[in-house]
């Protein structure tokens, strides 16, 4: 039997358990996501273990970019959501910056065990608020069953309260807050964008605003910081 998290990580909008079956039906609305990060962090098991439960310990790195798409109904509404998996390689920067305009969301993910991928968020970071505007964002520190980190929780709180993110650790290996931090990320930009609706064929189109402040749910698990704009 399947394990897709516990049941408070499956409940409400977005959550894994929502996602419409597959079908031709039409939609209102699209919402494209990327995850970023350097090579090596988990991205790509991240989105395997979101959209399919799976998880690989020797999965080949993603070259170009990986498409996943799922639609879900909220409220009266059909929404798609294509997220994107890019490449972390150096070598494929450019490449990969040029996938980031007319996103809606991006999940920025570095590896607890590797201080490496967390001194990287900056970067990655500077180039997604280069290339798209009022961008929602969750800082996720994958990784988190090994049995030791480089990246206490203090630093990570603070960098992503410095930038106004989302904050959320979480295991591709073992699921733990997977689900959690993608129906979070998602539940963000609808807050953003919920009153627009978007032509489906339409995939550049881009508004935004800012989200309020959500208290705490767990403070080892998540925190929300006030959005001061696009791009404090």
């Amino acid at each position: 039997m399947s394990n897709w998290g516990s049941i408070e990580e499956q409940d409400g909008p977005f959550s894994i358990n929502s996602v419409l079956p597959s079908s031709d039906q039409p939609y209102d609305k699209t919402y494209k996501i990327i995850i970023v990060g350097d090579s090596g962090v988990g991205k790509t098991n991240l989105l395997g273990r979101w959209s399919r439960n799976q998880y690989s310990s020797t999965h080949p790195l993603t070259l170009n970019v990986t498409l996943v798409e799922k639609s879900f109904k909220v409220n009266d509404t059909i929404i798609r959501v294509v997220i994107w998996d890019t490449a972390g390689q150096e070598n494929f920067r450019s490449l990969t910056r040029s996938y980031f305009r007319g996103s809606h969301g991006a999940i920025l993910v570095f590896d607890l065990s590797n201080a490496n991928s967390f001194s990287k968020v900056h970067k990655w970071l500077a180039d997604l608020r280069d290339e798209t505007e009022n961008l929602q964002i969750i800082l996720v520190g994958n990784k988190n069953d090994l049995p030791s980190r480089d990246i206490s929780q203090e630093e990570a709180l603070s960098v992503a309260h410095k930038n106004s993110l989302s904050y959320m650790e979480t295991s591709a290996k073992s699921g733990s807050n997977v689900n959690k931090a993608f129906q979070m990320l998602l539940t963000d930009i609808h807050k953003v964008n919920g009153s627009i609706i978007y032509e489906p064929n339409d995939s550049s189109l881009v508004s935004g605003g800012n989200t309020s402040i959500v208290l705490i749910e767990k403070p080892h698990e998540v925190v929300k910081q006030k959005k001061e704009g696009c791009c404090s």
